[in-house]
Formats: structure tokens, sequence, C-alpha cells
């Protein structure tokens, strides 16, 4: 059975209740067993997905209740799902739900040993209705799933439902190093959600994520399923024909490799000049790889 590490940010619940409350409110919610006949109308909607999602996946619930940066806590997340060597991480916010199956369609989606990210979109809480997807105007072609889900290459989407595989993970921190911070506990985090001013555009939380992903990684959207982002339901399947977020200019160009000339020096060969392999824009020093050797 897949693993999922499954991350939930409570700040309204933090801050209504205090931390340590909220952590037990919430663990209550999303642990609730099927004998409880007791309503369940007051529970959040991220702890029912939740216990949905415990009976397709073995899950490891990651909670957050203090989150008041939302860089910072989807970062510490980020990190936090990764140190648990889970196959998937599954980014949860706590207005959004789901049914069980376009859970189903969204871990069917995924092969954890391959490079893969698969976001569910949902309706933006916005002035302009927009769904929390942008499709890939280059690559109009569709895959269709085990499941029979239906899904559609992306460039970037929102973060409240989304899927990435552990591999797709270890890319994006190969692919920049240098953005570990020290975190209010004293801990190490790696910050993939840091975000930056590029090209006049702002990139927050989420741009910045999208823009940090190899171009090897399959970037997807699901158009198969159910969700409800605090009482906005959307069918899936209508998704791609609804408007969708307006992204930065750039965000392909972030996708690239830096592909900077340098050398470094080779035991057995000595000096051997490389191009930087890291994403375009990353912070530390370059990584230098040498040219393909030519098949005998």
């Amino acid at each position: 059975m897949t693993t999922v590490a499954a991350s939930v940010i409570t700040y309204e619940l933090g801050k209504r209740l205090g931390h340590e409350a909220a952590a037990a409110e919430f663990l209550r919610q999303a642990t609730r067993s099927e004998l409880d006949t007791g309503s369940d109308a007051g529970d959040l909607p991220a702890a029912r997905c939740v216990r949905r999602l415990r009976r397709l996946a073995d899950v490891a619930l990651l909670h957050d209740a203090g989150g008041t940066s939302i860089g910072v806590s989807r970062s510490r997340q980020f990190t936090l799902a990764l140190a648990t060597g889970a196959d998937v991480w599954l980014s949860i916010d706590d207005d959004l739900d789901c049914s069980s199956d376009t859970l189903t369609h969204l871990l069917g989606a995924l092969d954890p040993k391959d490079e893969q990210i698969v976001m569910a979109p949902y309706w933006l809480r916005q002035h302009s209705p927009c769904v929390a997807i942008t499709l890939d105007p280059t690559n109009p072609l569709e895959r269709i799933t085990s499941t029979g889900a239906r899904l559609r290459r992306a460039l970037t989407g929102g973060v409240g439902r989304v899927a990435v595989t552990r591999a797709a993970m270890l890319a994006m921190v190969k692919a920049w190093p240098g953005l570990e911070f020290l975190d209010g506990d004293g801990e190490r985090r790696i910050g993939m959600f840091i975000e930056f001013i590029r090209a006049g555009w702002w990139y927050r939380e989420d741009f910045a994520f999208f823009s940090r992903v190899p171009r090897s990684t399959r970037v997807e959207a699901l158009l198969t399923g159910y969700t409800d982002h605090a009482g906005q339901p959307l069918r899936l399947e209508t998704a791609d024909q609804q408007t969708m977020m307006q992204v930065p200019r750039d965000i392909l160009r972030m996708r690239e490799t830096c592909g900077e000339e340098g050398g470094f020096t080779d035991p057995l060969r000595g000096h051997v000049q490389g191009r930087c392999s890291f994403a375009t824009g990353h912070a530390g020093r370059h990584s230098w790889q040498p040219p393909e050797e030519p098949k005998k």
C-alpha cells in the first residue's frame, strides 16, 4: 500500500483554541472511528479528507496549528514529509474537501518511483472567480490513468490539494541547494516555498514552489472528480473550461537549468570544463557537470 505524508495547516483553529488544544482537536476529528455515530458537521473539511485517505493508504499525519507565514509553514511541511520517507506528500488545506473517488484518482495517477506532481483543481477565494491551476498551452495531450481519470500537463497551481512523489521532492532538493533556514523550533528546514520578486512579478509561495520544479518532473492537473473549497464546489471535469490562474511570464524559464560554464578538478582527468546542472536562479555554488563521454 502507498505511504502518504498528509500535511494540514489549521491556522484559524490554532488561533481559536491554542496550539496544543488545536492539535488534539484536529487529531480527534481526523481519526474519528466509523463506529462514531455523532455528527461530523463541525469537523474541518481537511479532517474528513484525511479520514477518507486513511482507507486508501498508510497515512502519516503532519499537522501545523501555528502557521502564520504560509511560505514558512509549507516549507516546514515539505521538509517534514521528506523526512518521513513516505512515497507521496499530500498537501491538504483545512477548508478544502474532496470525494473519496478524487483521492483514489489522485493516488492512482502517481508512480512513487517517478518524478510526478498531480494537483486537484479548486475554486480560488477571490473577487474574480478562477480555478487554482494553469494548464500548459504547449502540451494539450491528455493522459488516462488505470482508475479512469483524465489528466493534463500543467505549469502551476494552488497547493491546497497537491500530491508530490518522493522522487520529485528529492529532485527539487538536488536542483535547489542553499535554501536551508533555521526554523522557530531550532530545526533546519528547506525553504522550497520561499517567495521572491522577479521581472516585476511577486512569486507568492505556490508560484515560488512550482518555479523550482525541474523540467524532468511531470506536473499534471487532475480533471476527474470533485472538490469543494469553502463551500464552492467544482466538478473537475469542467476545470479546463474555467478561467485559470494568471502566472508570471517567465515561470517556464525558471524551470530551466542554470547552464553556466565553469571548471572543476577531477582526480583522474585533471581540469574538466562543464556546465552547471542546477536550476536557473539557484542559491549557493554551481554544480559543474562534464559533457557526456562519447559512446564507443
